[in-house]
């Protein structure tokens, strides 16, 4: 991982690795969902927060219960639909960045599968 790059990790070994651009893209999105999403607040506060001390977010403080992961799963896939919708770009550019949305969706699944681990 270079000073660029942002990672989330997963106590099992589990990662996932994006560039800052798309990592801003993503946290952006995820802004824009604060009212849409109940219970995202304190979530993106300390997605915010543990971003601003370092590269790398571990899941467990991000969402250190179930219901707090539950929320961010259920943000991040309303984030990859939204994406798609906007081309996504959350000015709402018209912008296909199928990359992003790809990205986005890997952050998903992984908390997806994260979630029907526990």
């Amino acid at each position: 991982m270079d000073a660029t790059s942002r990672t989330v990790a997963w106590a099992d070994g589990a990662r996932w690795t994006v560039d800052a651009a798309v990592f801003a893209q993503v946290t952006a999105l995820l802004d824009g969902l604060r009212t849409a999403v109940v219970g995202l607040d304190p979530v993106l506060n300390r997605w915010e927060a543990l971003a601003a001390k370092g590269a790398e977010i571990d899941v467990d403080a991000l969402a250190p219960t179930e219901d707090d992961r539950a929320i961010f799963t259920a943000a991040l896939a309303r984030a990859v639909d939204e994406a798609r919708q906007t081309g996504a770009r959350p000015d709402g550019a018209n912008v296909a960045d199928v990359s992003l949305v790809h990205r986005l969706n890997d952050l998903h699944e992984l908390f997806v599968t994260d979630i029907t681990r526990r």
